[in-house]
């Protein structure tokens, strides 16, 4: 188990095999895989804003430049109804080598994606795009230190 959120009615486990979740106490459970309907079975990342539950993934590629196995961003599940619905968003900047999410955070429509390989983004619309605002951050701090 990687991460754990309660989302006001489940508690919503991310594992290197998938998610589930409880409502009882872990007497039933409901799991998400490749093998039904996610994309990917390794997972990085939870965290619930609102009605929403955010479920960040990931997966082994091959490093382009020596073939060796590297981690990767698999891209973001979304679900607005426990579960029963999900929909896949996959910007490269969440889906590219190093840049899986180890750290969700979101707040309003904003949602914040820490990440492995130095990404910090945001995305302010609901996770469709995203920007780097590490360099951002840089540049505020040059200016204060003169």
């Amino acid at each position: 188990v990687v991460d754990i959120v309660y989302d006001g009615t489940y508690v919503w486990l991310a594992t290197g095999n998938g998610l589930s979740g409880t409502r009882d106490g872990g007497a039933t459970w409901r799991s998400f895989n490749s093998t039904n309907g996610f994309k990917r079975s390794s997972m990085s990342a939870l965290a619930v804003g609102g009605s929403r539950l955010w479920v960040a993934t990931s997966h082994d590629t091959a490093s382009p430049s020596s073939g060796d196995l590297v981690p990767a961003g698999g891209g973001l599940q979304i679900t607005d109804n426990f579960g029963d619905d999900w929909r896949l968003v996959e910007p490269k900047s969440l889906s590219s080598p190093g840049m899986l999410a180890y750290d969700l955070a979101p707040y309003d429509s904003s949602i914040w994606a820490a990440c492995f390989y130095g990404g910090l983004l945001r995305s302010l619309d609901y996770g469709e795009t995203w920007q780097n605002i590490l360099s951002q951050l840089f540049f505020i701090f040059n200016i204060y230190q003169d």
